[in-house]
């Protein structure tokens, strides 16, 4: 039988109020354990915490820049919890793909960047631009390819390559640019 650290934390908890003649030993290096233990995920909570707001001060420094510099800024409207797949574990392991979600977290870039263009007066345009990933930016054509296996794609009536990332920028910018100026886009 394994033993996870939480059920061997708890083992040591009961063998503590019933010792036995002869356990010194065994009970000592579990004592040991358990004190070593608590330091390292006492360690481990702090290296996060650390890195979670290095990444949030990351991210407030960029929107901070883009604030700065920009009057006003366009981003695509995604549904985060539709991308949010819950990971199916394999041979006991989470995909990779969790943990790299857990790095970008979108949404507090977003919370971010809202909080940076509140305080510098910019509007932030929140805009629902279907397809930013499948279309072309040069041509327009849509393609029916699959953007989760490759971040690149070229395109079948143009032959232009480019990342996906990068035309679904370029799309939305356009999309935000071609709005009148007196039509108000939802800024929540």
């Amino acid at each position: 039988m394994l033993l996870v650290p939480r059920s061997l934390a708890q083992f040591l908890e009961r063998w503590q109020t019933s010792r036995f003649s002869g356990d010194r030993r065994a009970f000592t290096a579990l004592r040991a354990w358990h004190k070593q233990h608590i330091h390292l995920w006492t360690w481990q909570v702090n290296l996060r915490d650390q890195l979670l707001r290095r990444r949030r001060e990351l991210y407030r420094r960029f929107a901070a820049d883009l604030s700065g510099r920009y009057g006003q800024m366009f981003v695509n409207d995604i549904q985060l919890q539709r991308l949010t797949v819950r990971p199916v574990a394999v041979n006991g392991f989470i995909p990779i793909q969790r943990y790299h979600r857990f790095i970008a977290a979108i949404s507090v870039l977003y919370r971010v960047l809202q909080d940076a263009c509140e305080k510098r007066g910019v509007l932030l345009n929140r805009l629902k631009c279907k397809g930013a990933t499948m279309s072309c930016h040069c041509c327009g054509m849509l393609d029916d390819w699959n953007p989760k296996i490759s971040l690149t794609h070229t395109c079948s009536q143009c032959g232009e390559t480019w990342d996906q990332d990068h035309n679904a920028a370029v799309l939305v910018l356009r999309q935000g640019l071609a709005l009148p100026p007196s039509v108000q886009v939802d800024k929540s």
